[in-house]
């Protein structure tokens, strides 16, 4: 990063926890008018240890409502967090109806699912989740391994 970028002191936001919070930071950055150059000879692992570039593309829906109880914490980050930085991204650029439109789609299909698989309550939590994103309620809202967490969704 040049030192110009460093001397703007944009900050990751912290309240991201963990999925998106590598896209709203350059994000921010960009919009600050920082210059990004792309390294593609880089490899990049995720916290679960798996490739963040992948050659496989795997489609999450079908694994979606099979995800183990114990594991939902990092699905509801994931949607949450994308919620927030699309939303985020739909107002910048003034196309609200884009991001209603694509949602709405996205939780019918998750509806659709939901019955498919009799996992209902996953659902509720999924649309929660959703909602909090649109709202910017962000933090440490669901259970991580070994952290201390709010309820406060």
């Amino acid at each position: 990063m040049s030192r110009g970028a460093i001397n703007k002191a944009i900050d990751p936001n912290r309240e991201l926890v963990l999925y998106h919070d590598d896209y709203d930071f350059t994000r921010r950055h960009v919009e600050s008018g920082t210059s990004l150059m792309l390294e593609t000879s880089i490899k990049i692992n995720d916290a679960d240890g798996k490739e963040a570039i992948s050659t496989q593309r795997q489609h999450y829906m079908s694994k979606l409502f099979t995800t183990p109880v114990e594991e939902e914490w990092r699905l509801l980050y994931r949607l949450r967090n994308a919620a927030y930085t699309n939303w985020r991204l739909a107002t910048k650029e003034r196309v609200p109806a884009r991001f209603i439109m694509n949602y709405t789609v996205r939780i019918v299909a998750f509806a659709i699912f939901a019955v498919r698989h009799r996992n209902l309550g996953l659902y509720a939590r999924i649309i929660t989740a959703t909602v909090s994103g649109i709202r910017g309620k962000l933090g440490e809202t669901y259970k991580l391994p070994d952290a201390v967490y709010s309820t406060n969704d």
